[in-house]
């Protein structure tokens, strides 16, 4: 039995496992359940930057790593949902993932047949053998991550699929650009939902100067309230705000080089090291304004599950209202 309340974001799923064969990935009109099973994928990115112990205490069997190079947090985490399998990969957190994110520069990948960003193909390509070893190839895959661990989890599934895996949902979150429009072209068959905050300018990134880099897959807006979604997009138009501000963050990175971070870069992947405790004066604003944080996304979906709550309740205490008395 389901439980009510605010527990249900954290519980309806469990009970609810034997839906999953019907579940689908990107619907023309996302409903309550939809929303209340993303939640969970983002609960897990969330507590994937810090609280380990916390993970593991809610998400019993979840295996944990670091990659030795990049130091790339990942986890993996079966039969969770009936016969899937859930990997999750952490967005940058330190100046190693850092580097990853820019070594902006397409490079052809003959393995997936397209150009890929070369740092995020080279993160992703230290974990797959041993992301292969320990899944089950007979059972559908879910895959998702923050910042650079989204475009890690688009790319990753694209190697799986290569591998015959069956992937059945991508979930990311403020994910920069990974590939160009051939790449975007050739892959959009992938069931790729992105999640991008009405202020995020990551996903922006890297900016049309650079190269010819494009998104593809579904698009969840979260808005200021509310939400906006778009099946399968392709995104070409960037606002000239956005353009700005990551045109300067770009040009700041290759001016410095890939081992000197600027603080823009610092600032807007949140890099905290014993060097640099950096007091956010201005909460989530930070950054011009940019809402990229882990948080931030989880809590923009469960401010919609709760309104979506809310407003069933009114609609059953007003049908209710109108029934007449026996």
């Amino acid at each position: 039995m389901m439980r009510l309340g605010i527990n249900i974001l954290l519980s309806i799923w469990v009970g609810m496992a034997g839906l999953t064969s019907a579940f689908d990935p990107l619907p023309e009109k996302p409903e309550l359940p939809y929303f209340q099973r993303l939640y969970h994928i983002q609960h897990m990115n969330y507590l994937i930057y810090k609280d380990l112990e916390k993970l593991r205490e809610e998400y019993p069997g979840t295996i944990v790593a670091e990659s030795i190079k990049f130091r790339v947090r990942w986890m993996i985490l079966k039969n969770y949902f009936q016969d899937e399998q859930i990997l999750c990969i952490r967005g940058t957190n330190n100046l190693l993932n850092a580097w990853i994110d820019s070594q902006y520069f397409l490079k052809e990948e003959p393995e997936v047949g397209i150009k890929l960003h070369r740092g995020f193909n080279k993160a992703v390509k230290e974990i797959l053998p041993t992301i292969k070893e320990l899944l089950d190839p007979n059972h559908k895959v879910v895959l998702s991550g923050h910042s650079l661990g989204g475009s890690m989890a688009i790319i990753m599934a694209m190697y799986l699929e290569k591998e015959g895996y069956d992937i059945q949902w991508i979930v990311t979150m403020g994910q920069p650009k990974i590939t160009d429009t051939q790449g975007a072209e050739t892959y959009k068959h992938l069931p790729l939902l992105r999640l991008i905050h009405h202020l995020d300018l990551v996903p922006s990134l890297p900016p049309p100067f650079v190269t010819r880099y494009a998104h593809f897959g579904s698009k969840l807006n979260l808005l200021k309230s509310g939400f906006d979604y778009q099946a399968d997009p392709i995104l070409k138009v960037i606002r000239d705000k956005s353009l700005k501000v990551t045109s300067k963050l770009w040009n700041t990175i290759r001016t410095r080089g890939s081992k000197e971070l600027s603080d823009d870069f610092r600032k807007l992947y949140d890099i905290e090291d014993e060097t640099s405790q950096t007091i956010h004066l201005l909460g989530d604003s930070w950054f011009f304004g940019l809402q990229h944080k882990m948080p931030v996304y989880r809590q923009k979906v469960r401010e919609i599950i709760r309104s979506w709550k809310d407003n069933l309740q009114l609609l059953n205490k007003d049908n209710s209202d109108k029934k007449p008395s026996q």
